[in-house]
């Protein structure tokens, strides 16, 4: 009796110890003394625009008495469409502090900050994980056109009196309903790379700290007031009068910033529509699926009947169905090759300051499992598209890491699966992109004139539009002028207007004359996204130029070997239509 409570005892005993190795085998184990100290914003001081792209700024600082190195991870759990896990890897001496700038989508981070959602920065040293951060903000979303997002810039004692004099309502005598969400950030603190997608209104910002802004970012200040940004530089006894200026302004409407991304949808369709993805002929692969069907089924039945032989049954189908899927994969091998396949969609609205929007969608097929890599210029806003797994046991098993590297950033998409299809979006303003100006006279529906290409781009399969007026040229190239006559008129008619017989004269001939159904093609979801077809006799129209270019703007990198296809469109929106009966001025 004895013997047998102590066999129990030592039972219980092995069972507590398996559950401690097991318990020291899956906790990570932490930094016994944490070699950096974190400070994270996101946002101006936590606040931030939901459709906006938002900066994330991170200062990391060396506290111990001697060089670090790690890497400073940002998670974020969330089960938006565009996802991953970023990384920058930092260097650090004694007493060093660096600042890095991640920058995300709003929606994405107002999904990460949510109760309940483990999204944080953290240093992690090698493999061991160290101090964590949690993101903390608040994301503003659905707007009033008269709603105002005022950040104010300066040291802590300037922007508390300049908080302070905030009118905390509209005045009596304004009946415009009007929010204004605030901010105070340090100079320290502010994102200072770009400012001209970041989602805020009005930048207050302090005389004495207005006179230290590196001169980059009173360029960036420059382009986001062309854009529609206020800029207030706020004296000493000035705070109420600069808050009145803001209440005037907000009488108005808001600039439309637009989504940012709002284009990475249908950009990402346009790229996964790879032309070298052939499908089978269907019916031919009906008649071979029946074929199986009948094989496996009643006629192997009859044979082994026949035979005497049913038993054999349990080893001859197995062995036909393997058959057949082994001859599905070697057909797919051979239609596919062993080369990644990739395809990018580009998107270039030219500004009309020199500068281009530029968005991008890349899509590849891997014919193999494994890890691949898409690098980018590091100047580029990148997201992986539509990923599985985001939200690992551990970031960084996550099945997508973008590494933000001093030259580039690296897409790294880890354990792919084979036949699988990947996409990642890039957005990036591109400086001297140039301009596509226009001398055109409107006389009733007629417009004429003169446009020339002053871009660095060739382009080709030239559009020049108005409504559904539409003049075609074959190739203009930098330098080139060409004259314009075309006619405008609506575009009326149950279908959209590209989907009509007219609109298809926007596509490229050898793709209206290539395909059957060109509604379905990449190029048609990417005229989708430039042309407006609207047209107004009773005003100046617009005039939209668009061209092919051969060559991707952004041009990732591949690790593998791969066969690429482009497909560009440049974009440029004429507003300079003079009127037949006005002389001078612009519309």
């Amino acid at each position: 009796m004895r013997g047998r409570k102590r066999s129990r005892q030592l039972a219980w005993v092995g069972v507590l110890m398996l559950l401690f190795v097991w318990s020291s085998w899956y906790v990570p184990v932490q930094a016994a003394s944490e070699p950096v100290e974190l400070k994270v914003s996101v946002g101006f001081d936590g606040t931030f625009n939901g459709s906006s792209i938002v900066p994330i700024t991170v200062t990391v600082k060396n506290i111990t008495d001697q060089a670090a190195e790690g890497d400073v991870m940002l998670h974020m759990q969330n089960s938006n469409q565009l996802g991953g896990t970023y990384i920058q890897h930092v260097q650090l001496q004694k007493g060093e502090s660096k600042r890095l700038t991640f920058r995300m989508y709003g929606q994405e981070i107002g999904q990460g900050v949510n109760p309940g959602r483990d999204s944080y920065v953290q240093w992690v040293q090698g493999d061991v994980p160290g101090v964590k951060y949690p993101l903390e903000g608040h994301g503003i979303s659905g707007r009033g056109e008269h709603d105002r997002i005022v950040v104010v810039l300066g040291n802590d004692t300037d922007t508390k009196a300049i908080l302070k004099a905030k009118p905390l309502q509209p005045k009596e005598d304004n009946t415009v309903p009007m929010e204004l969400s605030t901010a105070a950030v340090s100079l320290e603190m502010m994102p200072t790379d770009q400012i001209l997608d970041s989602g805020i209104d009005v930048l207050m910002v302090t005389k004495e700290t207005a006179a230290r802004l590196p001169v980059s970012f009173r360029k960036e200040i420059d382009l986001w007031t062309k854009a529609g940004g206020q800029y207030l530089i706020v004296e000493p006894g000035s705070e109420s009068a600069a808050w009145a200026a803001v209440v005037k302004r907000a009488n108005q409407p808001a600039f439309g910033w637009g989504d940012p991304v709002g284009n990475f949808y249908g950009l990402s369709e346009a790229s996964s529509t790879l032309r070298s993805l052939t499908l089978p002929d269907v019916p031919l692969a009906a008649l071979l699926f029946t074929g199986y069907i009948v094989l496996i089924g009643p006629l192997v039945f009859y044979v082994m009947k026949k035979r005497n032989a049913r038993e054999w049954n349990w080893l001859l189908i197995p062995v036909l169905a393997l058959s057949v899927t082994g001859a599905v994969y070697m057909y797919g091998r051979w239609q596919h090759g062993d080369q990644v396949k990739m395809q990018s969609a580009s998107l270039v609205n030219l500004l009309g300051n020199g500068d281009a929007s530029v968005e991008q969608a890349t899509t590849f097929f891997v014919p193999h499992g494994g890890d691949y890599t898409l690098s980018y210029p590091v100047q580029a806003d990148v997201f992986a598209v539509g990923e599985r797994n985001n939200t690992p046991r551990k970031p960084e098993e996550s099945n997508v890491i973008i590494g933000v590297q001093p030259e580039r950033k690296d897409v790294w998409f880890r354990k792919a699966d084979f036949w699988s299809m990947h996409t990642v979006y890039a957005r990036q303003r591109e400086q001297a992109a140039g301009t596509i100006t226009g001398q055109l006279e409107a006389r009733g529906n007629q417009i004429i004139g003169t446009v020339r290409n002053n871009t660095k781009y060739t382009l080709k399969d030239v559009r020049i539009a108005s409504g559904k007026g539409i003049q075609e040229v074959t190739k203009l190239a930098p330098g080139e002028t060409v004259q314009v006559k075309l006619v405008a008129e609506p575009a009326v008619g149950d279908r959209p207007f590209l989907q009509t017989d007219a609109g298809k004269r926007m596509l490229p001939v050898h793709v209206r004359t290539a395909e059957q159904d060109v509604t379905r093609s990449p190029e048609i979801r990417l005229l989708e996204m430039a042309y407006n077809p609207s047209f107004n006799p009773d005003v100046a129209p617009d005039v939209y130029v668009l061209g092919w270019v051969e060559e991707p703007v952004l041009k990732p990198s591949m690790s593998a070997s791969h066969e690429s296809t482009n497909l560009t469109l440049v974009n440029a929106k004429l507003t300079t239509v003079k009127q037949a009966d006005v002389k001078g001025g612009t519309k």
